[in-house]
């Protein structure tokens, strides 16, 4: 059927077809009253002004070939479903097997771990050197990954000689490079900007945004007033998933690695 508009022009009024109306109807071969009955009953109670055209009326027949033609496979039984999962299983534990024995600290991906300098230099700092050394061997023994920027070692090199000398000790394999590149600087501007934390402490803002970018799993530090703070990390967080970069996960040494 064609929906129509009208307009009248010298005294007389003629119909335009609406193209943007215009619908198709799938009318059963043996409707009582054909076309005509099934457009009286179904169509112009709607739409008074429609209409159709017989020159674009089809005649034909579906035929559902999935119905007549498809023919099922039988369905495997339970016995059969259950030894081929049982199958997989024990291939499963072999290859976890092959890789641990190769891999001894290979059980699963490594935690990309983002330590800012506290952490570095709390293995120096009575109060906090016993969770930091933990940290730090779980580096050393590739249980973790340590993920280092250049901030970091920037911050590093004022740093008394025993300071320095703690990531000596981490393997190269076991050591992440991350940028500080010029998206983290653009949201730690924000970070300024929204109020979560001024402008004095552009390197802790530095520190948060490189870690967010890289996408570490976690980043570790002693700075409670500015890093290690719920109120702040709430406001973070906040900014990040508005720039479009997943929540970033906040810890103390402590609170990841402590064997006590």
């Amino acid at each position: 059927p064609v929906r129509s508009h009208h307009r009248r022009q010298a005294g007389r009024r003629e119909y335009e077809a609406d193209t943007d109306l215009r619908d198709t109807e799938q009318i059963p071969l043996q409707e009582a009253g054909g076309i005509e009955a099934f457009l009286r009953r179904e169509v112009l109670p709607y739409a008074p002004d429609a209409w159709y055209q017989p020159d674009r009326v089809r005649i034909g027949y579906e035929i559902s070939f999935t119905r007549y033609f498809y023919n099922p496979k039988p369905m495997r039984t339970l016995e059969e479903i259950r030894a081929d999962i049982l199958a997989l299983e024990r291939e499963t534990v072999g290859l976890l097997s092959e890789i641990t024995q190769r891999h001894p600290y290979v059980t699963a991906a490594r935690m990309r771990v983002y330590a800012d300098t506290s952490v570095i230099g709390g293995c120096e700092d009575d109060e906090f050197s016993g969770p930091s050394r933990q940290l730090m061997n779980r580096f050393i023994r590739g249980e973790m990954t340590l993920a280092l920027s250049s901030l970091t070692l920037r911050e590093l090199e004022a740093a008394p000689k025993p300071v320095r000398k703690v990531l000596e000790r981490v393997p190269s394999e076991h050591t992440e490079m991350v940028d500080l590149s010029d998206d983290a600087e653009k949201l730690a501007v924000q970070y300024i900007d929204r109020g979560v934390i001024s402008s004095r402490m552009i390197a802790d803002a530095l520190h948060i945004a490189v870690a967010t970018v890289a996408g570490v799993d976690v980043l570790v530090s002693w700075n409670f007033k500015h890093v290690v703070n719920l109120i702040r990390i709430q406001g973070y967080n906040t900014v990040n998933r508005e720039m479009g970069y997943t929540e970033l996960d906040i810890r103390t040494p402590r609170e990841i690695c402590d064997d006590g």
